[in-house]
């Protein structure tokens, strides 16, 4: 589900900028300068795991990411597609972060974290294919967005659901914080 909303954002957020009549200088140089924040956010969701372990946060940034995303499908103006190609930026690398940590700490096996490229490259296949349907029946690119921010959450019920079992199951795993 993540890799949907990846899939989507990614295959549409230029055109939503082109669409509400943003300049090619404005998109171009939005992407540019936050793309800078996708490390950023990366290496943060690394400190952070190292001391508050990768479930709560992940689920802290899912949530912020729904909301970041229906705010630019209301409201696609300038000062909006900044600030959400920002925090866009600087959450959806980190989450990846997490997801691959928590992932590791429940299969040491290495079986699970070798199937995540196939299961991302399926939601980013997936991903912009449903958006195009979206676009291709005139719903526009605000229900793009939203699709996204259904996806996110959806991804944070299920992984919710993951965190809770494993708070009963193996407490030790569900909030494990890497030290070496």
């Amino acid at each position: 589900m993540f890799s949907v909303m990846i899939g989507s954002f990614w295959a549409y957020i230029e055109r939503l900028g082109v669409s509400v009549g943003f300049s090619d200088d404005f998109i171009a140089n939005a992407l540019s300068i936050t793309t800078v924040l996708s490390i950023t956010g990366a290496y943060i969701a690394f400190k952070v795991s190292r001391s508050q372990g990768q479930s709560k946060p992940m689920l802290w940034a899912l949530m912020a990411l729904v909301f970041v995303l229906v705010w630019l499908g209301m409201h696609p103006v300038a000062f909006t597609y900044f600030v959400v190609l920002a925090i866009y930026q600087l959450l959806w690398n980190g989450i990846d972060v997490y997801q691959l940590g928590t992932i590791s700490n429940i299969d040491h096996s290495g079986r699970f974290p070798s199937l995540v490229p196939a299961a991302q490259g399926l939601g980013q296949t997936i991903g912009p294919s449903a958006a195009a349907i979206l676009i291709g029946n005139d719903f526009g690119y605000g229900a793009v967005m939203y699709l996204c921010a259904g996806m996110a959450l959806t991804t944070a019920f299920l992984y919710g659901g993951v965190y809770l079992f494993l708070k009963r199951q193996a407490p030790s795993i569900a909030d494990a914080v890497e030290t070496s």
